[in-house]
Order: C-alpha cells, then sequence, then structure tokens
C-alpha cells in the first residue's frame, strides 16, 4: 500500500512537471495561431501571384523585408514573371546577386539578365524561355543562399550568380548594420525563422527599441549606402575579412551542392570593379610619418616627375606598407611610364587594401575559382572580357559608372559572356534543335533601352557620387545636374523623385512624342515596355495604332499578331484583320477577325472588317451577310453605304 502510494505521487509529480513545461510551448503556440488568423506581419514569400495576369507569379515586392526589417525604404525587386505551371518545353533560368546583378543603376531592360533572355531565345527557339532576376541592392551571399534554395521548388533548368560585392557591408554581413551574428550556422537559421509570425513579432519589437534607442537616418540614399557599413574600416586580412570570405565560401557552396544534388547547373560570374578610375575609398595608414611621405609622391606625379614619385613609393612598400593609396598611386606612375601589364597588378592591389570594402577583394574570386573547381559549377571569367574593351587592360570608366556598377556597354557585355558559358557549357539534352545567334548589333539595336533609362542611371549615380563615402555630405538630389526643358531629363527626374514608375514615365514620353510626330521615338518607348513587361498587351496595341497611322501595314500586321498571342483583345484582333487586308491578305486577316467578332458580336467596325475581306476573298455571300448585319447594328457606319453599293454590283 505504501509502495502504491509512493509511485502514484511519483506520477503525478511528473505529470505536474510535464504541464509546467507543456504550458509555455502551448502558449507559444496560440499566440503563433492567433498571429497568423489575424495575418500578422509582411508578407515574405518569395513569388506572390500577378493581380494583373493570374497566370503568372511575381517577384514578392516586399522580399526586401526578410534581409532589411529596419530600413523605411526597401530594396526594388525586378518586373519579371514566372508562369504557374512551368510548360514541357519551358526552360527557365534564374539571377541571383545583388545590385550590379540587379542592374543599378538602371534595372530594367538595362540588367544582364534582359540581355541574356535575347539571346537565349534566338538559341532555344523550341522553349518557352524565362529568364527571372532575383538580384536585389545591398544583399550578400547570406540571400542568395536563402533564396537559392528555394529556387528547387520553381523547377529551375541553370541558375547563374554574379555576388561578392556586398559581402561585408550588405545586409546580414560582418561590417553591416544589419548584422545578427558571428556563426554563419546561426545567421541561416535565423533566416529560416521567418516563417514563424511569433519569431516576426520577436524581430520587429527589437527593430523598434532599437529605433527608439537609435533614429534611423532620414535620407533614403544613406541608408543603402552608409547606414549598411557598421564597421567601416575592415583591413586586409583582419579577423572580419578572413570571416567575410569563409561566409561566402561557405553560402555559395551550400547552394551550388545542392544545385548538383538536383541536377541544375551553376554558374558563377567572376566580379569585376573600377580598378583604374576609382582611387580607393580608405587607407591604413602605421603613422603619420608614412602619409607625408604619400604626400610628397603624390606632389611629385602630379608635377609629372615619374621618378622621385615612384622613388618614395618603392621606400614605403620595402617597409611593407598596407596603405592602399600607396598600391594606387605606384599603378598610377607605372602606366604613366608606359607599363599597362604592371600597373595592373597594382591597381588591383589597391582595391584589395581599400579598407572600406565596397569593392569585392580578390580573394572572392579566388573562392569562386575554387568552387568551380572543386564542383560542377562553372566559371565566368567576366574580368579578362572587361579587361579586353578597356585601356590597357585594365578595367575603368570605359565600362563603369562608378566603383563597380558596369554602365549600359558593360551589362551586355556581361549578358553574352553569361550566355557563351552557357552555350558552350550548358548540358544540352540530345537532338534539341539550336537557333541561330544575331550580330551583337542586332541584340543592341532590340535592347530596349531607350535615352530615358541612360539619363536615370546618369542621375543616380550623380546623387550616389554626392554623398558617402565618395565626399563628406550626405547623398542628395540637389547635387544633380539637369535641364528641365529637357523632357527626357525631365521624365527621368520624376521617376527619380517618385512622380511617375518607370512604366508611367515610357508612357508618358511616347504620348510626348506622339503630339509631336515624333513616332519613331514612341514607339521606342512603348518597346522598351513591351522588353520589361512581355506579359502586357498595352503596348503591342500602341505601337499597332502608330504603325497604322503611317500606314506601314506589314509592321501593323506583325505587332498586332504579336499582340493576340500575348492577349485575345478585340482591337488587336480587328488592327490584324485590317491590315493583312491592307496588304492584300484578306483570307490571312479572317481568323482574327471572328475571334473579334466572338468576343463583342455587335462591334460594328469588325462587322465592317468581315464584310471587305470576305469580299476581298470572293465570298461575295458572306461579305453581304455581314453587310446586312451592319446595317442593323450602326446604320450609319461610314463606309456602309459605298460597301452597299460594290455589292449591289
Amino acid at each position: 500500500m505504501i509502495l502504491h502510494s509512493f509511485f502514484k505521487s511519483i506520477k503525478k509529480e511528473w505529470l505536474f512537471r510535464a504541464i509546467l513545461i507543456f504550458i509555455p510551448f502551448f502558449l507559444i503556440l496560440l499566440l503563433e495561431f492567433s498571429l497568423r488568423l489575424v495575418n500578422y506581419g509582411p508578407d515574405l514569400r518569395l513569388f506572390v501571384d500577378h493581380p494583373d495576369f493570374p497566370q503568372y507569379y511575381r517577384i514578392n515586392p516586399q522580399l526586401g523585408l526578410r534581409y532589411f526589417p529596419s530600413l523605411r525604404v526597401q530594396p526594388e525587386t525586378s518586373y519579371d514573371v514566372l508562369l504557374k505551371e512551368k510548360p514541357e518545353n519551358g526552360f527557365r533560368v534564374f539571377v541571383l546577386g545583388g545590385s550590379s546583378a540587379f542592374g543599378y543603376p538602371y534595372g530594367k531592360n538595362v540588367a544582364f539578365s534582359s540581355f541574356l533572355r535575347d539571346r537565349v531565345k534566338d538559341f532555344l527557339p523550341e522553349k518557352n524561355v524565362e529568364v527571372v532576376n532575383l538580384a536585389m541592392c545591398a544583399v550578400g551571399s547570406y540571400s542568395v543562399r536563402d533564396i537559392g534554395l528555394e529556387l528547387f521548388r520553381y523547377q529551375p533548368d541553370a541558375i547563374l550568380i554574379y555576388a561578392g560585392h556586398n559581402e561585408f557591408y550588405g545586409a546580414l554581413g560582418v561590417g553591416s548594420s544589419e548584422f545578427v551574428g558571428k556563426s554563419r550556422g546561426f545567421v541561416n537559421f535565423y533566416l529560416k525563422l521567418r516563417r514563424y509570425k511569433t519569431f516576426l513579432l520577436m524581430r520587429d519589437l527589437i527593430v523598434k527599441i532599437r529605433g527608439w534607442i537609435s533614429p534611423a537616418e532620414s535620407n533614403r540614399d544613406v541608408r543603402l549606402m552608409e547606414h549598411m557599413a557598421a564597421e567601416k574600416l575592415i583591413p586586409e586580412n583582419s579577423e572580419l575579412f578572413r570571416r567575410a570570405v569563409e561566409i561566402y565560401q561557405g553560402n555559395l557552396f551550400d547552394l551550388i551542392d545542392k544545385a548538383e544534388r538536383e541536377k541544375v547547373p551553376v554558374f558563377l560570374g567572376e566580379l569585376v570593379s573600377n580598378w583604374r578610375d576609382q582611387p580607393p575609398f580608405r587607407s591604413v595608414f602605421t603613422d603619420s610619418a608614412e602619409k607625408s611621405a604619400l604626400g610628397r609622391a603624390n606632389i611629385f606625379f602630379e608635377k609629372k616627375n615619374i621618378f622621385s614619385s615612384q622613388k618614395i613609393l618603392d621606400s614605403l612598400i620595402a617597409q611593407n606598407t598596407t596603405a592602399a593609396d600607396v598600391f594606387f598611386l605606384k599603378a598610377r606612375c607605372l602606366e604613366a611610364l608606359g607599363q599597362p601589364d604592371s600597373s595592373k597588378k597594382w591597381y588591383l592591389r589597391a582595391k584589395d587594401a581599400d579598407a572600406l570594402r565596397f569593392r569585392a577583394p580578390e580573394a572572392l574570386n579566388f573562392v569562386l575559382r575554387i568552387l568551380a573547381r572543386n564542383n560542377s559549377a562553372q566559371l565566368v571569367g567576366l574580368k579578362s572580357i572587361f579587361a579586353a574593351q578597356c585601356r590597357g587592360g585594365i578595367i575603368g570608366n570605359e565600362l563603369m559608372t562608378d566603383h563597380l556598377h558596369p554602365n549600359v556597354q558593360g551589362y551586355f557585355l556581361m549578358g553574352k559572356a553569361f550566355f557563351e558559358a552557357m552555350k558552350n557549357f550548358y548540358p544540352w539534352e540530345e537532338n534539341l534543335k539550336f537557333g541561330t545567334i544575331a550580330a551583337d548589333s542586332i541584340y543592341w539595336k532590340n535592347s530596349g533601352v531607350t535615352p530615358l533609362d541612360v539619363t536615370e542611371g546618369d542621375f543616380r549615380i550623380q546623387i550616389l557620387k554626392s554623398g558617402w563615402p565618395f565626399g563628406d555630405k550626405p547623398a542628395s538630389m540637389q547635387s544633380i545636374k539637369w535641364d528641365p526643358n529637357d523632357v527626357v531629363q525631365r521624365t527621368a527626374m520624376d521617376i527619380i523623385r517618385e512622380k511617375m514608375t518607370w512604366e508611367q514615365a515610357h508612357v508618358a514620353l511616347a504620348d510626348f512624342y506622339i503630339k509631336g510626330k515624333k513616332f519613331d521615338l514612341a514607339v521606342q518607348e512603348y518597346r522598351a515596355l513591351i522588353k520589361a513587361t512581355p506579359y502586357n498587351v498595352s503596348p503591342y496595341l500602341q505601337i499597332g495604332r502608330i504603325f497604322m497611322h503611317l500606314r506601314r501595314f506589314a509592321d501593323a500586321a506583325q505587332i498586332f499578331q504579336q499582340s493576340v498571342a500575348v492577349e485575345k483583345t478585340v482591337f488587336g484582333c480587328q488592327g490584324a484583320g485590317e491590315a493583312l487586308l491592307h496588304l492584300n491578305k484578306p483570307e490571312q486577316g479572317l481568323s482574327y477577325l471572328t475571334l473579334a467578332l466572338q468576343m463583342d458580336k455587335k462591334n460594328p467596325l469588325t462587322l465592317y472588317l468581315l464584310a471587305k475581306s470576305y469580299y476581298r476573298s470572293g465570298d461575295v455571300n458572306s461579305a453581304k451577310k455581314f453587310t446586312a448585319q451592319l446595317a442593323n447594328v450602326a446604320p450609319g457606319f461610314p463606309g456602309l453605304r459605298e460597301l452597299r453599293r460594290i455589292l449591289s454590283k
């Protein structure tokens, strides 16, 4: 009996302890359920339904909140979409990376992924090609890994990565204000927790408390660059430097390893930046004497006394200086002496010694080579490709807008380089039909890049260079030099000031050109919209309207037929039928006009065009039938009387 009471008391004690342990978990589950019930927090899914085109997913505009919970202004995402159901002949490519992969300062049609898409479509004529750019400004390898591992549920055929410049100060980087931990495993676990609403609530509370303690900068341009660099100086081979390199290698390896198991080829873009025309942002000097010596060397160089300048520099280098400005001036001296190969080595040395790490060091390119050599990933050798197009083989302003972002020509080269790597090294299936690749000039002409895009990019670079780290003042729109009487510059400023979206700006500029009868320029703006949003039928129809006005019926027929392939509309079908009628091809136009009639059975213009097309095709009875229907629907329709007179004969 005593023994029975003893065991009974033990059971009660264990039950009591179990309940005590269970209560916190129950409360957390209850909180999680309640937060999900009220749909707390932002939507952090990778893709969301497109609000206007239900057959597509679009990139979630709130995706940046995964990595920048404390920033009021989030990084922009591309306009790219993907079909919800991948077709059997689908070929789906995803692009990952930071601002250069996104196409900053331009984005949209200037991103290298856009130039790549044109070539892949021509190369694979039997495939439904999708190139989806998931890059965002200010993200590093943590974001690339996080997004990349999620992509496999969307059936990728290839993954392209161009990332590394943000590894130190980008989201969650070792020197970033969004830093959450030293351990790579911990940070990746932190990113996994975002799927739980309770975690998001805790994160938001921490962000708010931190905001009360140290209010964020109000200037949006500061927040994307200066705000991100919490630990501003990171000397070469320091603990933070080495940790960043290890994190970069580990995160990319995780993604490549997963891709290998899923049999998805990965292409790694070598990192390029401005070597010649971007001096180091910050040098680390041993003492004031070293800095003074560099000042004297600079004076000699400005006076074109290269020998005396070199003598001082060589002395500093012999003393094992780590000052990036010393190496940069050494490179300039050698270049002035006509020794580009030697100067290139010192330009790269200066970049790597720059303690403000907005340009990826060569250590990261070494990691890319190791990953490609030891795994199935393919390295895309961008350094040699860019260098070949620059004076002396030294990458500079010929292809760069600033310290690391390519200009339009640079992004064009990147797109071509990634395509060539895919063409040569992708494991293409047997018996696949390949198309013909056009000349570079054709892809350049059809790029969809207009002066508006170039001007917008130029203005963004002016803002960037007006602030830190290029200068001491905060970045500001007031620094932009522009002419308010120039319609392109005025429209670009409307985009910068967020008075217009990119799409609205191109439409507004096209309208301006139409009013001024500059129809070819209007067509360029609409073609830019088609390039960026090929799933939107509106710009196709606007171009068709212009071609009909100009009596360019062959061009009109082509663009209207393309519009019908995108979306069947009454106007598009009418346009195709009418243009083909003008081209004396009424039989070809009848199918489009019949489709238009199915969508609107009492449309007078459709009935009129059907009557004329049947008459031209020799089917007088059908022509009379539709003429009679037109007379019932719109007895005063222009041309009806003449049509009746012709048919009466």
